[in-house]
């Protein structure tokens, strides 16, 4: 039957029964397709970013999620993936806007551990936590708008007269 629902063995999430992968964790569910960078080799999983499918040797599973080894980067919080960040929440909101503006479906997250800056305790204000800014403004966009949102930052970028 067409448009019937299926539930990823893997993920748990939606998937019609047309479908040869899963768009939230990249679980492959037929045989036949192969690695893009190796065409003779089997793909074990397609990128949840860029969509392509590719071997163990050119993405791996990171945390239920199958990354190709271009985008295992990117910090990623409930199927969101971090463009972008920073301190200035001006900044951050104005680049979440142009998002909008072109239709994509971004959003600013921030566990900031108080609201404002506490004079004298600037310095702390940033945080870290393993290398990582805690409290940071971040851009985030749904996995399969990362392409389209880093493309639209970049023309940004090289128009922006600054």
């Amino acid at each position: 039957m067409e448009n019937e629902v299926f539930e990823c063995e893997v993920c748990g999430g939606e998937v019609l029964a047309e479908d040869n992968f899963c768009v939230n964790c990249g679980a492959i569910f037929t045989e036949g397709i192969n690695c893009l960078n190796h065409p003779s080799d089997s793909a074990e999983g397609v990128c949840v970013i860029c969509q392509q499918a590719f071997c163990k040797n050119c993405g791996d599973m990171v945390n239920s999620l199958f990354l190709c080894y271009q985008h295992e980067h990117y910090e990623i919080i409930e199927n969101y993936a971090r463009l972008t960040g920073g301190q200035d929440q001006n900044e951050i909101n104005f680049l979440n806007d142009c998002l909008l503006k072109e239709g994509l479906h971004s959003i600013v997250y921030s566990r900031k551990a108080y609201p404002l800056n506490v004079v004298g305790l600037d310095r702390w204000g940033p945080g870290d936590f393993k290398g990582r800014i805690i409290n940071e403004f971040k851009l985030m966009v749904p996995l399969n708008e990362v392409i389209t949102a880093q493309n639209i930052l970049k023309n940004f970028e090289e128009k922006a007269p600054f």
